[in-house]
């Protein structure tokens, strides 16, 4: 199975053993997410600087 778009995917399984036994059904829920992250913007304005400090103890 290929996922090829974003979103909630429901999946619901079950097992057969080698008699032939069908076992109960399971479900799980995955969230894909295939948007790759934008790159960050930082801006500081000459009132903005960061200010440190360093503590002596």
């Amino acid at each position: 199975m290929k996922i090829t778009e974003s979103g909630l995917w429901t999946y619901q399984v079950r097992t057969t053993d080698f008699a032939g036994n069908i076992g109960e059904s399971a479900q799980v829920v995955v969230k894909i997410d295939k948007i790759a992250p934008t790159e960050p913007k930082l801006s500081l304005s000459n009132n903005e600087l960061p200010r440190f400090r360093r503590q002596m103890g």
